[in-house]
């Protein structure tokens, strides 16, 4: 008896501790140079930045299929990144317990820009704007990939998988 009850407070004490973690985790406002900046980056690791917004049924329901991709693939060899397109002013009051909600663990970043059409078309040619919308990219070996609205997470893995594949085979 002892023992469940040692077990259901350390569980309770870790849950508490995990859901903390991610509700403080620190929202960055950036701007499209510094994002721009940081996907085409060189680095070893495949990057995937999901562009998406709380406001956006879509998007929620998705986040699921992403957020799972962190235990499915090795940190160093996938990072996400979360752009959330959420306004300003609902940083702090709707998208930090969002997150925590969700228990979102990737790196989250608001994008300060007011204009898209300053900066859609930069992400990718063929992109009317339309969110969810994923970018896919390695810039080592040049391979880039985008996905415009909802994604098949099945799909999703063998994208991801191929590109991991081209690189570390």
């Amino acid at each position: 008896m002892f023992f469940r009850y040692i077990t259901a407070v350390l569980l309770c004490m870790v849950y508490m501790l995990s859901n903390q973690c991610v509700a403080q985790q620190k929202i960055q406002s950036i701007s499209f140079k510094e994002l721009d900046e940081r996907i085409h980056q060189p680095s070893d690791t495949t990057l995937l930045v999901h562009f998406w917004a709380t406001w956006c049924r879509s998007c929620v329901e998705e986040l699921e299929t992403y957020n799972g991709l962190n235990t499915q693939f090795d940190a160093k060899h996938l990072k996400i990144l979360f752009v959330s397109l959420d306004f300003k002013q609902d940083i702090s009051t709707k998208l930090v317990s969002f997150l925590a909600q969700k228990r979102i663990a990737s790196e989250v970043v608001v994008l300060n820009e007011s204009d898209g059409n300053d900066w859609i078309e930069r992400i990718d040619k063929t992109w009317s704007g339309t969110i969810p919308a994923t970018l896919l990219i390695n810039v080592p070996s040049n391979k880039r990939v985008f996905f415009e609205g909802q994604v098949n997470p099945t799909f999703l893995s063998k994208e991801i998988e191929e590109i991991l594949r081209e690189k570390y085979d």
